[in-house]
């Protein structure tokens, strides 16, 4: 027989719970007798657990397919005709890379065709600093409406590995990079960027 916690009692095909501030009845007039209720009930946890285990692993394998690494630019990237343009510069890391790869990630946007004003300002901005060693573009990326673009570009150079990432830590050179899409439950989705399991960039792509 199926039992009921402290406070409900079960009379007449209806379950009677005692709140402490009176009894309130819920009747089921369906169910012919607590047995009946059992196996309903069991049938049901049964199949949403099960349910649950099925989900479950096609989200892990969702999930476990968004995950790539990527190879990046080596120690000799910068001879003394290339000069570093730094991305990203924390306690760390140092992300940078060279003027012909920043300017082939900006290139579809500062095109004349490209309604992108801000692009076409901030890579003018980064040109002006032509004569630093380094360039610390993300420095001259400061400005909210600038930093923005910014970040689209970083990513890009992630991905196609145009980028060298220096670890301070090490004191060497990191060879990967490795990317995971990521959902957040409230809305949007975007990519973590780790080194060494370390997330050191992250982008909110989509909100929905």
């Amino acid at each position: 027989m199926l039992s009921f916690p402290k406070g409900c009692l079960w009379h007449n095909n209806k379950i009677k719970m005692n709140f402490g501030t009176g009894v309130t009845e819920l009747e089921y007039p369906a169910i012919a007798n607590t047995d009946s209720l059992c196996d309903m009930f069991m049938k049901r946890l049964i199949l949403s657990t099960f349910l649950s285990v099925i989900l479950g692993t096609i989200l892990f394998s969702c999930e476990k397919s968004k995950v790539r690494s990527i190879s990046l630019l080596g120690q000799g990237t910068f001879s003394k005709n290339k000069k570093a343009y730094v991305l990203i510069d924390t306690d760390s890391f140092i992300v940078s890379t060279t003027f012909e790869k920043l300017h082939n990630a900006f290139k579809p946007w500062i095109s004349e065709k490209s309604n992108s004003d801000e692009d076409k300002e901030l890579f003018k901005e980064i040109t002006k600093h032509a004569n630093d060693n380094p360039v610390y573009v993300n420095r001259i990326a400061t400005p909210w409406k600038y930093e923005r673009r910014l970040i689209y570009k970083i990513a890009d150079l992630f991905e196609s590995g145009d980028c060298l990432v220096y670890n301070k830590m090490t004191q060497h050179v990191e060879p990967t990079v490795t990317i995971k899409e990521y959902q957040s439950p409230v809305g949007y989705d975007g990519r973590k960027f780790y080194v060494d399991s370390i997330e050191i960039f992250k982008t909110m792509d989509r909100i929905y």
